[in-house]
Protein backbone atom coordinates (compact mmCIF):
# COMPACT_ATOMS: atom_id res chain seq x y z
CA UNK A 1 0.00 0.00 0.00
CA UNK A 2 3.02 2.22 0.57
CA UNK A 3 4.84 2.07 -2.16
CA UNK A 4 5.22 4.74 -5.16
CA UNK A 5 2.82 4.56 -8.52
CA UNK A 6 4.69 4.59 -11.11
CA UNK A 7 2.84 5.87 -14.85
CA UNK A 8 5.14 6.03 -17.83
CA UNK A 9 8.13 6.67 -15.62
CA UNK A 10 6.70 8.95 -12.90
CA UNK A 11 6.89 8.37 -9.75
CA UNK A 12 3.83 9.72 -7.46
CA UNK A 13 4.11 9.83 -3.75
CA UNK A 14 0.67 8.60 -3.23
CA UNK A 15 -0.53 5.53 -4.54
CA UNK A 16 -4.03 5.48 -6.28
CA UNK A 17 -5.09 2.61 -3.50
CA UNK A 18 -4.11 5.23 -0.87
CA UNK A 19 -5.54 7.96 -2.30
CA UNK A 20 -8.72 5.97 -2.45
CA UNK A 21 -8.86 5.24 1.10
CA UNK A 22 -7.99 8.74 2.37
CA UNK A 23 -10.77 10.38 0.53
CA UNK A 24 -13.42 7.73 2.04
CA UNK A 25 -11.91 7.42 5.53
CA UNK A 26 -11.94 11.50 5.55
CA UNK A 27 -15.64 11.75 4.05
CA UNK A 28 -16.56 9.42 6.70
CA UNK A 29 -15.56 11.38 8.87
CA UNK A 30 -16.86 14.55 7.15
CA UNK A 31 -20.52 13.33 7.63
CA UNK A 32 -19.91 11.77 10.77
CA UNK A 33 -18.95 14.95 12.43
CA UNK A 34 -22.55 16.28 13.57
CA UNK A 35 -23.09 13.37 15.16
CA UNK A 36 -19.85 13.70 17.25
CA UNK A 37 -21.17 17.11 18.09
CA UNK A 38 -24.53 15.83 18.63
CA UNK A 39 -22.63 13.58 21.52
CA UNK A 40 -20.95 16.89 22.97
CA UNK A 41 -24.00 18.23 23.40
CA UNK A 42 -25.31 16.07 25.56
CA UNK A 43 -22.15 15.94 27.72
CA UNK A 44 -22.30 19.23 28.02
CA UNK A 45 -26.09 18.95 28.69
CA UNK A 46 -24.85 16.19 31.73
CA UNK A 47 -23.05 18.51 33.08
CA UNK A 48 -25.15 21.53 33.27
CA UNK A 49 -22.68 23.56 31.10
CA UNK A 50 -23.06 25.50 27.51
CA UNK A 51 -19.55 24.01 26.29
CA UNK A 52 -16.23 21.78 27.14
CA UNK A 53 -17.55 18.79 28.73
CA UNK A 54 -17.84 18.22 24.86
CA UNK A 55 -14.29 17.88 24.51
CA UNK A 56 -14.18 14.62 26.16
CA UNK A 57 -15.74 13.58 22.42
CA UNK A 58 -13.01 15.53 20.63
CA UNK A 59 -10.76 12.80 19.83
CA UNK A 60 -13.10 11.31 17.46
CA UNK A 61 -12.48 13.97 14.97
CA UNK A 62 -8.90 13.19 15.16
CA UNK A 63 -9.30 9.70 15.05
CA UNK A 64 -9.72 9.59 11.28
CA UNK A 65 -6.48 11.13 10.68
CA UNK A 66 -4.15 8.97 12.88
CA UNK A 67 -6.65 5.79 11.12
CA UNK A 68 -5.25 7.01 7.44
CA UNK A 69 -2.14 7.98 8.58
CA UNK A 70 -1.21 4.67 9.61
CA UNK A 71 -2.84 3.07 6.60
CA UNK A 72 -1.34 4.30 4.06
CA UNK A 73 2.09 4.56 6.34
CA UNK A 74 3.23 8.29 4.84
CA UNK A 75 2.92 11.72 6.01
CA UNK A 76 1.55 13.78 4.10
CA UNK A 77 -1.84 11.95 4.61
CA UNK A 78 -3.21 13.01 7.81
CA UNK A 79 -2.83 16.54 6.67
CA UNK A 80 -4.89 15.39 3.41
CA UNK A 81 -7.36 13.44 5.09
CA UNK A 82 -7.72 16.97 7.60
CA UNK A 83 -8.49 19.08 4.32
CA UNK A 84 -10.75 16.59 2.88
CA UNK A 85 -12.74 15.85 6.20
CA UNK A 86 -12.88 19.80 6.84
CA UNK A 87 -14.52 20.56 3.59
CA UNK A 88 -17.20 17.58 3.71
CA UNK A 89 -17.93 18.52 6.85
CA UNK A 90 -18.26 22.34 5.61
CA UNK A 91 -21.11 21.05 2.86
CA UNK A 92 -23.08 18.59 5.53
CA UNK A 93 -24.22 21.26 7.79
CA UNK A 94 -21.18 22.71 9.79
CA UNK A 95 -22.07 25.54 12.11
CA UNK A 96 -18.66 26.59 11.66
CA UNK A 97 -18.84 27.39 8.18
CA UNK A 98 -15.15 27.39 6.27
CA UNK A 99 -12.91 27.94 9.62
CA UNK A 100 -13.58 24.37 9.99
CA UNK A 101 -11.83 23.11 7.44
CA UNK A 102 -8.46 24.94 8.49
CA UNK A 103 -9.16 23.53 11.91
CA UNK A 104 -9.14 20.23 10.40
CA UNK A 105 -5.90 20.55 8.37
CA UNK A 106 -4.51 21.57 11.18
CA UNK A 107 -5.07 18.78 12.96
CA UNK A 108 -4.28 16.69 10.61
CA UNK A 109 -1.05 18.09 10.37
CA UNK A 110 -0.25 17.86 13.97
CA UNK A 111 -0.91 14.48 13.04
CA UNK A 112 1.86 13.56 10.73
CA UNK A 113 4.03 15.73 12.27
CA UNK A 114 3.97 14.07 15.56
CA UNK A 115 4.17 10.26 13.47
CA UNK A 116 7.11 11.76 11.15
CA UNK A 117 10.18 9.90 12.94
CA UNK A 118 8.29 6.83 13.29
CA UNK A 119 8.40 3.90 10.42
CA UNK A 120 5.26 2.12 12.46
CA UNK A 121 3.95 4.15 15.15
CA UNK A 122 3.93 2.47 18.45
CA UNK A 123 0.63 3.09 20.88
CA UNK A 124 2.16 5.42 22.93
CA UNK A 125 3.20 7.09 19.48
CA UNK A 126 -0.24 7.10 18.42
CA UNK A 127 -1.60 8.36 21.80
CA UNK A 128 0.48 11.15 21.55
CA UNK A 129 -0.85 11.91 18.23
CA UNK A 130 -4.00 12.23 18.53
CA UNK A 131 -3.96 13.79 22.13
CA UNK A 132 -2.09 17.29 20.71
CA UNK A 133 -4.19 16.62 17.56
CA UNK A 134 -7.24 17.23 19.27
CA UNK A 135 -6.16 19.63 22.23
CA UNK A 136 -4.90 22.25 18.70
CA UNK A 137 -9.00 22.53 18.28
CA UNK A 138 -9.22 24.24 21.55
CA UNK A 139 -6.89 26.55 20.68
CA UNK A 140 -7.40 27.27 17.47
CA UNK A 141 -10.75 28.02 18.11
CA UNK A 142 -9.94 30.58 20.93
CA UNK A 143 -7.86 32.22 18.00
CA UNK A 144 -10.60 32.64 15.75
CA UNK A 145 -13.09 33.53 17.95
CA UNK A 146 -11.63 35.36 21.06
CA UNK A 147 -13.92 36.50 23.68
CA UNK A 148 -11.87 36.90 26.92
CA UNK A 149 -12.50 33.45 28.81
CA UNK A 150 -9.75 32.88 31.10
CA UNK A 151 -6.73 30.89 30.55
CA UNK A 152 -7.57 28.46 33.53
CA UNK A 153 -10.83 27.50 31.81
CA UNK A 154 -9.27 27.04 28.43
CA UNK A 155 -6.47 24.90 29.69
CA UNK A 156 -8.95 22.70 31.50
CA UNK A 157 -10.86 22.48 28.12
CA UNK A 158 -7.36 21.66 26.49
CA UNK A 159 -6.97 18.99 28.96
CA UNK A 160 -10.04 17.34 28.31
CA UNK A 161 -9.54 17.22 24.41
CA UNK A 162 -6.00 15.59 25.43
CA UNK A 163 -7.38 13.24 26.82
CA UNK A 164 -9.93 12.44 24.57
CA UNK A 165 -7.51 12.35 21.81
CA UNK A 166 -5.36 9.88 23.50
CA UNK A 167 -8.44 7.68 24.08
CA UNK A 168 -10.22 7.76 20.97
CA UNK A 169 -7.45 9.16 18.15
CA UNK A 170 -4.40 6.47 19.81
CA UNK A 171 -6.05 3.73 21.94
CA UNK A 172 -9.29 3.18 19.89
CA UNK A 173 -7.27 4.35 16.47
CA UNK A 174 -4.65 1.57 17.28
CA UNK A 175 -7.59 -1.28 18.32
CA UNK A 176 -9.23 -0.64 14.79
CA UNK A 177 -6.23 -1.00 12.81
CA UNK A 178 -5.23 -4.63 14.44
CA UNK A 179 -8.70 -5.59 13.76
CA UNK A 180 -8.81 -4.73 10.28
CA UNK A 181 -5.05 -6.00 9.58
CA UNK A 182 -6.48 -9.26 11.25
CA UNK A 183 -9.11 -9.25 8.88
CA UNK A 184 -6.45 -8.86 6.27
CA UNK A 185 -8.63 -5.46 5.01
CA UNK A 186 -4.95 -3.69 5.27
CA UNK A 187 -1.42 -4.33 5.91
CA UNK A 188 0.75 -2.73 8.03
CA UNK A 189 4.06 -1.90 8.04
CA UNK A 190 5.58 -4.32 10.91
CA UNK A 191 6.59 -2.73 14.31
CA UNK A 192 10.39 -2.75 15.23
CA UNK A 193 11.72 -4.56 18.77
CA UNK A 194 12.51 -1.84 21.76
CA UNK A 195 15.88 -1.62 20.92
CA UNK A 196 15.54 -1.52 17.21
CA UNK A 197 17.21 -5.13 16.27
CA UNK A 198 15.13 -8.27 14.99
CA UNK A 199 14.31 -10.85 17.59
CA UNK A 200 17.30 -12.75 19.00
CA UNK A 201 17.35 -16.64 17.77
CA UNK A 202 18.18 -19.91 19.83
CA UNK A 203 21.09 -21.54 17.67
CA UNK A 204 21.78 -25.17 17.71
CA UNK A 205 20.78 -27.80 20.94
CA UNK A 206 23.34 -26.10 22.43
CA UNK A 207 21.62 -23.14 23.06
CA UNK A 208 18.52 -25.25 24.87
CA UNK A 209 20.57 -27.56 26.66
CA UNK A 210 23.28 -25.76 27.87
CA UNK A 211 25.57 -28.27 27.18
CA UNK A 212 28.60 -27.79 24.42
CA UNK A 213 28.55 -29.40 21.71
CA UNK A 214 31.16 -31.66 20.38
CA UNK A 215 32.64 -28.52 18.52
CA UNK A 216 32.19 -26.02 20.48
CA UNK A 217 34.78 -23.51 21.88
CA UNK A 218 36.58 -25.76 24.90
CA UNK A 219 35.12 -29.05 24.54
CA UNK A 220 37.57 -30.64 23.06
CA UNK A 221 40.55 -28.38 25.08
CA UNK A 222 38.71 -30.07 28.22
CA UNK A 223 39.94 -33.88 26.96
CA UNK A 224 42.33 -35.17 29.36
CA UNK A 225 45.82 -36.51 28.37
CA UNK A 226 46.54 -40.03 28.45
CA UNK A 227 47.87 -39.89 32.10
CA UNK A 228 44.28 -38.44 32.75
CA UNK A 229 45.28 -34.79 33.62
CA UNK A 230 43.64 -32.22 31.57
CA UNK A 231 45.77 -30.37 29.94
CA UNK A 232 47.17 -26.71 30.48
CA UNK A 233 45.23 -25.73 27.86
CA UNK A 234 41.98 -27.86 28.69
CA UNK A 235 42.49 -26.16 31.91
CA UNK A 236 42.71 -22.60 30.75
CA UNK A 237 39.25 -23.34 28.61
CA UNK A 238 37.59 -24.94 31.85
CA UNK A 239 36.32 -21.30 32.46
CA UNK A 240 35.04 -21.23 28.76
CA UNK A 241 33.07 -24.28 29.46
CA UNK A 242 31.36 -23.08 32.33
CA UNK A 243 30.41 -20.15 30.94
CA UNK A 244 28.78 -21.72 28.49
CA UNK A 245 26.77 -23.52 30.95
CA UNK A 246 25.73 -20.93 32.61
CA UNK A 247 24.42 -19.21 28.85
CA UNK A 248 22.68 -21.87 28.77
CA UNK A 249 20.88 -21.58 31.95
CA UNK A 250 19.75 -18.38 31.71
CA UNK A 251 18.44 -19.80 27.97
CA UNK A 252 16.49 -22.37 30.02
CA UNK A 253 15.66 -19.55 32.06
CA UNK A 254 14.29 -17.57 28.71
CA UNK A 255 12.50 -20.35 27.07
CA UNK A 256 10.86 -20.55 30.39
CA UNK A 257 9.66 -16.92 31.24
CA UNK A 258 9.01 -16.25 27.14
CA UNK A 259 5.83 -17.98 27.03
CA UNK A 260 4.14 -16.77 30.14
CA UNK A 261 4.76 -13.19 28.41
CA UNK A 262 3.43 -14.47 25.32
CA UNK A 263 0.29 -15.64 26.97
CA UNK A 264 -0.03 -12.22 29.12
CA UNK A 265 0.28 -10.65 25.68
CA UNK A 266 -2.11 -12.19 24.12
CA UNK A 267 -4.45 -11.61 26.76
CA UNK A 268 -3.80 -8.17 26.80
CA UNK A 269 -4.67 -7.99 22.98
CA UNK A 270 -7.91 -9.97 23.72
CA UNK A 271 -8.69 -7.44 26.21
CA UNK A 272 -7.93 -4.76 23.99
CA UNK A 273 -10.15 -6.43 20.79
CA UNK A 274 -13.04 -7.13 23.59
CA UNK A 275 -12.87 -2.57 24.40
CA UNK A 276 -12.19 -1.83 20.90
CA UNK A 277 -15.53 -3.66 19.37
CA UNK A 278 -17.66 -2.49 22.79
CA UNK A 279 -16.71 1.16 22.05
CA UNK A 280 -17.79 0.64 18.11
CA UNK A 281 -20.72 -1.00 18.94
CA UNK A 282 -21.26 1.77 21.07
CA UNK A 283 -20.76 4.39 18.46
CA UNK A 284 -22.53 2.86 15.94
CA UNK A 285 -25.60 2.32 17.70
CA UNK A 286 -25.65 6.02 19.27
CA UNK A 287 -25.02 6.88 15.28
CA UNK A 288 -27.83 4.98 14.44
CA UNK A 289 -30.26 7.07 16.92
CA UNK A 290 -29.05 10.27 16.25
CA UNK A 291 -29.36 9.78 12.22
CA UNK A 292 -33.19 8.30 12.60
CA UNK A 293 -34.32 10.29 15.41
CA UNK A 294 -32.43 13.62 15.90
CA UNK A 295 -30.99 14.50 12.59
CA UNK A 296 -32.50 17.00 9.79
CA UNK A 297 -30.58 17.14 7.13
CA UNK A 298 -29.84 20.51 5.98
CA UNK A 299 -31.04 19.92 2.04
CA UNK A 300 -34.84 19.67 2.93
CA UNK A 301 -34.73 23.43 3.47
CA UNK A 302 -35.30 25.34 6.43
CA UNK A 303 -37.93 24.48 8.54
CA UNK A 304 -39.16 24.42 12.71
CA UNK A 305 -41.47 21.70 13.77
CA UNK A 306 -43.82 23.44 16.44
CA UNK A 307 -44.71 20.85 19.00
CA UNK A 308 -45.36 19.46 22.57
CA UNK A 309 -48.13 21.00 24.79
CA UNK A 310 -49.94 22.65 21.44
CA UNK A 311 -54.02 22.48 20.16
CA UNK A 312 -51.95 23.24 16.52
CA UNK A 313 -49.55 21.41 15.84
CA UNK A 314 -47.68 22.35 12.39
CA UNK A 315 -44.70 22.80 10.47
CA UNK A 316 -42.47 26.48 10.82
CA UNK A 317 -41.29 27.72 7.43
CA UNK A 318 -40.03 31.50 6.85
CA UNK A 319 -42.36 32.17 3.70
CA UNK A 320 -45.53 31.64 5.24
CA UNK A 321 -44.22 34.76 7.98
CA UNK A 322 -43.12 36.95 5.32
CA UNK A 323 -45.16 39.98 6.31
CA UNK A 324 -44.53 39.50 10.06
CA UNK A 325 -40.51 39.98 10.18
CA UNK A 326 -39.06 42.33 12.15
CA UNK A 327 -35.48 43.55 12.23
CA UNK A 328 -33.54 43.94 16.38
CA UNK A 329 -30.20 44.94 16.87
CA UNK A 330 -28.11 42.33 19.15
CA UNK A 331 -25.39 41.97 20.35
CA UNK A 332 -23.85 38.24 21.27
CA UNK A 333 -21.99 38.02 24.51
CA UNK A 334 -20.53 33.95 25.05
CA UNK A 335 -18.14 32.64 26.88
CA UNK A 336 -16.53 31.79 23.84
CA UNK A 337 -17.60 33.40 21.02
CA UNK A 338 -18.42 37.76 20.76
CA UNK A 339 -20.09 38.91 18.08
CA UNK A 340 -20.52 43.13 18.09
CA UNK A 341 -24.06 44.58 17.87
CA UNK A 342 -25.66 43.63 14.78
CA UNK A 343 -28.90 44.11 12.81
CA UNK A 344 -30.77 40.75 12.21
CA UNK A 345 -34.30 40.60 10.46
CA UNK A 346 -36.60 37.09 11.25
CA UNK A 347 -39.94 36.08 12.79
CA UNK A 348 -40.32 36.51 16.52
CA UNK A 349 -40.58 33.91 18.39
CA UNK A 350 -43.56 34.23 20.20
CA UNK A 351 -45.29 34.94 17.00
CA UNK A 352 -44.49 31.56 15.89
CA UNK A 353 -46.05 30.09 19.06
CA UNK A 354 -48.53 31.79 19.42
CA UNK A 355 -49.91 30.41 16.04
CA UNK A 356 -49.51 26.85 17.60
CA UNK A 357 -52.16 27.61 20.18
CA UNK A 358 -49.50 26.53 23.35
CA UNK A 359 -51.79 24.83 26.35
CA UNK A 360 -52.98 27.09 29.66
CA UNK A 361 -50.63 24.70 31.37
CA UNK A 362 -47.75 24.97 29.19
CA UNK A 363 -44.24 27.03 31.14
CA UNK A 364 -41.43 26.57 29.01
CA UNK A 365 -40.07 26.07 25.62
CA UNK A 366 -37.26 24.33 24.55
CA UNK A 367 -35.55 25.28 21.08
CA UNK A 368 -33.36 22.46 19.89
CA UNK A 369 -30.74 22.36 17.23
CA UNK A 370 -29.93 19.01 14.75
CA UNK A 371 -26.85 18.20 16.53
CA UNK A 372 -28.48 18.05 19.29
CA UNK A 373 -28.21 21.70 21.31
CA UNK A 374 -30.70 23.02 22.42
CA UNK A 375 -32.09 26.31 25.39
CA UNK A 376 -35.05 26.17 27.43
CA UNK A 377 -36.53 29.70 28.02
CA UNK A 378 -39.71 30.38 30.34
CA UNK A 379 -43.00 30.44 27.84
CA UNK A 380 -43.97 33.80 29.70
CA UNK A 381 -40.86 35.52 29.40
CA UNK A 382 -40.34 34.85 25.50
CA UNK A 383 -44.21 35.68 24.73
CA UNK A 384 -43.35 39.63 26.07
CA UNK A 385 -40.18 39.45 24.39
CA UNK A 386 -40.64 40.56 20.62
CA UNK A 387 -36.71 41.00 20.22
CA UNK A 388 -36.09 37.11 20.51
CA UNK A 389 -36.43 36.16 16.46
CA UNK A 390 -35.94 32.81 14.44
CA UNK A 391 -33.85 33.80 11.47
CA UNK A 392 -33.06 31.91 8.35
CA UNK A 393 -29.20 31.71 8.34
CA UNK A 394 -28.46 30.24 4.33
CA UNK A 395 -30.32 27.05 4.58
CA UNK A 396 -31.06 26.79 8.25
CA UNK A 397 -33.08 28.63 10.92
CA UNK A 398 -31.30 30.03 13.86
CA UNK A 399 -32.09 31.83 16.69
CA UNK A 400 -31.18 35.20 17.93
CA UNK A 401 -31.90 35.76 21.53
CA UNK A 402 -31.73 39.13 22.00
CA UNK A 403 -30.91 39.96 25.61
CA UNK A 404 -29.96 36.23 26.64
CA UNK A 405 -26.01 35.08 27.21
CA UNK A 406 -24.51 33.61 24.31
CA UNK A 407 -25.12 29.67 25.28
CA UNK A 408 -29.35 30.58 24.45
CA UNK A 409 -28.03 31.30 20.65
CA UNK A 410 -29.23 28.35 18.56
CA UNK A 411 -28.00 27.36 15.41
CA UNK A 412 -29.27 25.31 13.14
CA UNK A 413 -32.73 24.99 14.99
CA UNK A 414 -35.25 22.45 13.99
CA UNK A 415 -37.90 21.72 16.95
CA UNK A 416 -39.71 23.85 18.80
CA UNK A 417 -40.84 22.04 22.03
CA UNK A 418 -43.55 23.56 24.37
CA UNK A 419 -43.64 21.64 27.84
Amino acid sequence: MTSRTSVRGRDYYFSTRDLVLIAVVSAAGGVLSTYVGYLGNLLNKAFGVPFGAGQWMAGLHVFWFVLVRVAVGRTGAGTLAGVIKGVVEMFTGSTHGLPIVFISAVEGLLVDVVLLPFRRPSLPALCLAGGVASASNVLVFQALYFSGVSWGYIALMTLFAFGSGVVFGGYFADGVLAILEEARIIRLKAKSSAAGMPPSRTQGPAASTGAPEANAPGAAAMAPTASGAPTAAGAAAGTGAEAWGAAGTRARARAEVEPIARRSSRRSSKTRLALTLLMSLALAGGAVYYYVEVFEPFWTGPTCSVEGKVANPYVYRPADFENEAVTVMAELKGQVTYVPPTEYTGVPLARIIEKARPDVSAARVRVLASDGYEAEFGLDDIMKNRAVILVRDAENLRLIATGYEGGCWVRMVTRLVVE
